[in-house]
């Protein structure tokens, strides 16, 4: 049957060409590369919310007859041992309203195509027999997010916005000038997508755009989530340390610095002289233990003794897994490593991107000593 399609879709583009406001060569260009890129989601399986499917495509999917100007596309949805053929015919590109993505599982994007107040006709087959027609305003196309693609990948979306200006154009539905301004604009990098919007209110692209904006609020209501407790927990011990001080300055902001003597190790090293053998008093003191001054002559890593308890376990590690626990849902910002946990503080709440420094939360337990051990630090690493 796949064999039958592709010979069904060279036949239409084999008819004789009348003549066109669209160039032959642009218009077969544009879709075979749509045709190409949904075959790379070929074998794929997904979950449409509802059901299982495997979806698969012959070679040439999509395409355009020339003499009509209306697009045919066919996907087969195998799902249940049960294959079935949608075949979508005399598709009016020109009267795409817009169209909007969504990855779905296996980095398969689906791509809902809509048409406003207009249906498209959409036949399904069954071993080659037709069980049901339907008449709807949407249809989906699909492309696949491989190794060498983002999830923002713009190839399938420009190549069908293109297709659809095209053929807008070539029915006068959109003038050159206004074609013009709008292509400039969506490749600005300095317009925003709201003022895209704005400015471009009927472009098949601003319902994308709208969708762009809408996922970005819903990451950042995401973030947001996760923002609050990281934020609370570098809060409580930020009398200790801030990122990006001076030596002197570190000194002069943690006051209890000068209560102790220090030992240099290296050309960078900090060490707090406790005056006798670690062991003697239960291997460390509360308190500030090392700091180390980076090559740009800032405190990069600051270690403190922040609990140290001895003959009480038990309460001690119930501490650090509450400690734990309160940050466990800020996922990417958060890792564990054995009895540590390090969670990676943002510059800001609008920079989530950026990671200005990390906090890594220890808990060694050595003889009758248990101990709380808080590391600052600028690199990721801790070496």
């Amino acid at each position: 049957m796949k064999k039958t399609l592709t010979i069904l879709f060279l036949i239409q583009i084999s008819l004789s060409v009348q003549a066109q406001k669209v160039p032959y060569e642009k218009l077969d260009s544009i879709s075979a590369a749509i045709s190409k890129l949904q075959f790379e989601a070929n074998g794929l399986k997904y979950n449409d919310g509802k059901t299982d499917y495997e979806i698969s495509f012959p070679d040439e999917n999509f395409a355009v007859a020339f003499n009509s100007q209306l697009a045919t596309n066919v996907v087969y949805k195998k799902s249940s041992n049960k294959e079935l053929m949608y075949l979508t015919e005399n598709i009016s590109l020109g009267r795409v309203v817009g169209f909007t993505s969504e990855v779905m599982e296996n980095n398969i994007v689906a791509w809902k195509i809509n048409f406003g107040k207009f249906t498209v006709t959409t036949q399904i087959f069954e071993d080659g027999k037709l069980i049901d027609t339907t008449f709807k305003n949407e249809m989906i196309l699909y492309s696949y997010i491989n190794a060498n693609k983002k999830a923002t990948d713009p190839t399938f979306f420009n190549s069908f916005s293109e297709l659809c200006n095209t053929m807008k154009r070539g029915i006068d539905m959109i003038t050159d000038k206004e074609l013009e301004s709008e292509n400039k604009d969506w490749s600005d990098k300095n317009i925003a997508r709201a003022d895209f919007v704005k400015k471009h209110p009927n472009s098949v692209r601003t319902m994308q755009a709208k969708n762009i904006i809408a996922n970005k609020e819903k990451a950042k209501a995401e973030i947001a989530q996760k923002f609050v407790p990281i934020m609370e927990y570098a809060s409580k011990y930020q009398f200790l340390w801030k990122p990006n001080m001076t030596e002197q300055e570190f000194k002069t902001y943690n006051g209890t610095i000068y209560q102790y003597k220090w030992m240099l190790y290296g050309n960078s090293t900090h060490t707090r002289d406790v005056g006798m053998p670690l062991s003697v008093i239960g291997y460390s003191p509360d308190g500030p233990n090392t700091y180390r001054i980076n090559n740009l002559g800032k405190v990069s890593y600051f270690h403190v003794i922040y609990k140290r308890v001895k003959k009480e376990k038990e309460a001690t590690r119930k501490f650090y897994e509450d400690a734990k626990k309160s940050v466990s849902n800020a996922e990417n910002y958060f890792t564990v490593d054995g009895d540590s946990f390090t969670i990676a503080i943002p510059k800001s709440q609008n920079e989530p991107k950026e990671i200005e420094y990390y906090i890594t939360t220890l808990i060694t337990e050595i003889d009758k000593w248990s101990l709380i051990n808080i590391i600052f630090h600028t690199d990721k690493s801790l070496k």
